[in-house]
């Protein structure tokens, strides 16, 4: 006769089973497909597992905006491996921002758009039946989405190994809008949650809690999860899938709202406290929902930084008349100035200090003023000469800073720039002994700056005073004083070194790369 505890006992063990096999049955099927899923099913979806450097736990979905660099590891098994097909796939969802993937220390993708579906084909020998290692090491670059520049980290959608399966789950197809010229666009996240959930913010909207017109479709800022997809898909909302083929949009939902919004251009839709802004529900040109926020000017900031230069130019002539009586003949009697340069009777001390000083507060309000200029008017992209983004884009894109903090931030670093270089040269004057080597040095870079630099500036003063159109024309001719103020100051450094040193043409050539031009083109 069998024991009641036997068949309590054996009860329990089946319901934990069964409870087991629903458990089991229910993670198999909790992948969402997707458009590019088509004729794939699951094999394993990595939600669990991950660890980061730290080896802290992390669940997907996760992200961060606080970090440039990330690195995240997941250790997984493969049970039936030997059933398995040869060919497998990695999908990938969601990661950001630029990423390299590796799958048991071998590179098997790269991902640049944080966005779009990514789908690596992998043979199984790749894989191993138990202790695979995958290893995402993502940065904080690429290029930007033009409704959230910010760059984040994280894995903050499904990430799974897939299968070739004809039976596989099929999404369910959008309805599609035809031709719309309105649309109403959904911030593809929640305020709350910010990327990891983007289905909260989506669901939020489709069930009424932002009333839409009727029959105005929905259109995204860049592609949701697929389970935003599908939720659309259910729904009554018609989509258009590119937002740059309507006419006119509006924003409805929580638009997210950054704390430190130092590169964006673009007005948000929700303040701080999440109240709505007066751009909130209301229709708007597509091109005026791009176009860049203008900054109102600062015209006594803008007053007193054009009379700067008058002030500076007073102090020299009061200082030293006889040399701002001389500033002219700088650039007709070269001769005789690199002779007085050469025997050291060109400017004593003091007077060097002095004129370095204002040479290189010349230079930064020049520079201050530029970058207000692209402050103002939002177009940042023009700090971009050399590369798609420098490090002066870098450091001064989308900033909203006062012309004040602009000029200090600029002089500081030129004079910093400036020190540094005498410092080095004073180094090499004494490694090789040459008398007044830094000193010399000095009086060439006023001589070759002086009166060129003041030509700037007359462009600079009277471009914040005129319309958008004529003020393209007035930059134009900004560069062009800046390229000859650069290339008379070049020839004139080049010409120097050749009468007051006697340098060889390669040791010539090296000094003006390393010390002169290397620089800028760093920050280009």
């Amino acid at each position: 006769m069998v024991r009641p505890q036997i068949l309590v006992t054996a009860l329990l063990v089946l319901l934990g089973l069964g409870f087991a096999k629903t458990i089991s049955a229910q993670s198999s099927t909790h992948f969402v497909p997707g458009p590019g899923t088509h004729g794939l099913s699951p094999v394993l979806l990595l939600e669990k597992g991950w660890t980061d450097v730290d080896h802290k736990p992390l669940d997907v979905p996760f992200h961060r905006e606080d970090v440039d660099e990330m690195s995240v590891q997941c250790l997984f098994s493969l049970n039936a491996y030997d059933s398995l097909p040869d060919s497998l796939y990695l999908y990938a969802e969601g990661i950001a921002w630029t990423s390299e993937v590796y799958l048991n220390n071998k590179l098997v993708g790269i991902t640049g758009d944080p966005f779009r579906e990514h789908i690596f084909l992998l043979d199984k020998r790749l894989f191993v039946a138990g202790g695979n290692l995958m290893e995402i090491r993502m940065r904080a670059e690429g290029v930007s989405k033009p409704f959230y520049p910010l760059h984040f980290l994280g894995v903050f959608r499904q990430v799974a190994i897939l299968m070739a399966d004809g039976a596989a789950d099929v999404p369910m197809p959008l309805k599609k809008a035809q031709n719309p010229t309105k649309a109403v666009m959904i911030a593809p996240w929640a305020s709350g949650s910010g990327f990891a959930h983007d289905s909260l913010a989506v669901s939020s909207v489709l069930k009424g809690l932002y009333t839409i017109p009727p029959g105005i479709p929905i259109t995204f800022a860049f592609r949701p999860s697929n389970a935003s997809l599908a939720l659309v898909a259910k729904s009554k909302y018609q989509v258009v899938e590119d937002w740059k083929s309507v006419d006119s949009l509006a924003f409805y939902n929580s638009y997210p709202v950054s704390h430190n919004p130092k590169p964006l251009t673009m007005p948000f839709w929700r303040e701080g406290n999440m109240r709505p802004t007066n751009h909130y529900g209301i229709f708007v040109g597509r091109d005026q929902v791009m176009a860049p926020v203008v900054m109102p000017l600062d015209k006594l900031a803008l007053m007193i930084f054009v009379f700067l230069p008058i002030l500076l130019l007073l102090t020299l002539k009061m200082a030293l008349p006889r040399v701002f009586d001389n500033l002219p003949e700088y650039l007709t009697r070269s001769k005789i100035y690199m002779e007085l340069i050469a025997s050291n009777k060109f400017l004593k001390d003091q007077q060097r200090l002095l004129m370095t000083f204002i040479r290189t507060t010349l230079l930064a309000l020049t520079v201050s003023m530029f970058l207000y200029y692209l402050s103002v008017t939002g177009t940042w992209d023009r700090l971009n000469f050399l590369s798609d983004s420098s490090l002066l884009f870098q450091a001064f894109s989308g900033g909203k800073s006062s012309l004040y903090v602009l000029f200090l931030d600029c002089w500081l670093f030129v004079v910093g720039l400036t020190i540094a270089k005498y410092l080095l040269l004073n180094f090499i004057a004494g490694v090789y002994r040459i008398h007044g080597f830094a000193g010399t040095i000095q009086s060439l870079d006023i001589f070759a700056s002086f009166p060129m630099n003041l030509m700037p500036l007359l462009p600079a003063s009277v471009i914040f005073f005129l319309p958008a159109d004529q003020g393209g024309w007035v930059l134009g001719v900004w560069y062009s004083t800046m390229c000859v103020y650069w290339l008379r100051r070049l020839f004139v450094i080049g010409n120097g070194l050749s009468r007051l040193f006697s340098l060889p043409l390669g040791l010539k050539f090296l000094y003006i790369c390393t010390l002169e031009i290397s620089p800028w083109l760093f920050l280009l």
